[in-house]
């Protein structure tokens, strides 16, 4: 199994594997919802280009961070297979103006196929890029509501929870845009704020995501309802909305 190593995500371009979209692996097994090929969904993107900053940059930022500091020098790296959750780090963004995602250490009771995210797990490392493979979007209501009405500060609260592909900074990020903004949704959404749970493979920079392969939006049966009075702008997926999506054959 490919191990990584914290020199190689700043010293070296062999960083885990390149993404490439034609290379997109099936999941089995499937959570309810409606499903649709992501390359044939309204907004997606093919080749989309998406500007980064170098590693140099990334790696200033986190040495200024002691949290980080000590990540670097402590943890165990993770491997490609491992479960993991990721979710954009928002001390370093506030302190240093660089988005860069934590990497949590993910559970094996299967818990974030039901809406329980690694996001409280151990953090393994850092990276400005990541791709999860079989991954789910989730969301604590409870903290996102305490965001929304004003109650509390942003805190980690949500993630993005799957097996680690790769840590590699990426040419391509195309796929379907997907966005979190706890202020205004209460689930990931994509451009016409439909809800998604699922997608065969995602790669995330900043805040947003891109997705590929077979995508799972919430549906009216699946729908997870938001915890207090805040507002959402998100919505389920549905029958009638499916000619405003996509085309027919976008959906299995």
């Amino acid at each position: 199994m490919l191990k990584f190593s914290s020199a190689d995500l700043f010293e070296s371009d062999l960083f885990g594997a390149e993404v490439r979209s034609s290379d997109v692996p099936e999941s089995s097994v499937l959570p309810s919802g409606l499903v649709g090929m992501a390359q044939q969904l309204e907004g997606y993107e093919g080749g989309r280009c998406v500007q980064q900053v170098s590693a140099a940059r990334v790696l200033a930022a986190l040495q200024r961070d002691a949290v980080a500091r000590r990540v670097m020098t402590t943890r165990d790296q993770p491997s490609r297979g491992d479960l993991v959750g990721v979710r954009l780090n928002l001390n370093v963004l506030k302190s240093t103006g660089v988005a860069v995602h934590s990497v949590h250490r993910g559970k094996t009771s299967g818990g974030h196929r039901e809406h329980k995210g690694f996001w409280t797990g151990e953090v393994l490392c850092y990276a400005q890029t990541v791709t999860l493979r079989r991954a789910f979007f989730n969301v604590h209501q409870a903290g996102r509501e305490a965001i929304a009405s004003g109650k509390a500060a942003k805190h980690p609260m949500a993630s993005v929870d799957g097996e680690l592909y790769s840590l590699r900074d990426c040419a391509d990020f195309g796929g379907l845009e997907v966005r979190f903004n706890p202020r205004l949704v209460h689930l990931f959404v994509d451009g016409g704020n439909r809800a998604v749970r699922y997608a065969d493979e995602v790669t995330l920079l900043g805040n947003r995501c891109y997705l590929r392969g077979r995508i799972v939006y919430f549906d009216e049966e699946t729908w997870v309802q938001p915890k207090g009075p805040s507002d959402t702008l998100a919505r389920p997926a549905s029958a009638v909305l499916r000619s405003g999506i996509g085309s027919d054959a976008a959906w299995a």
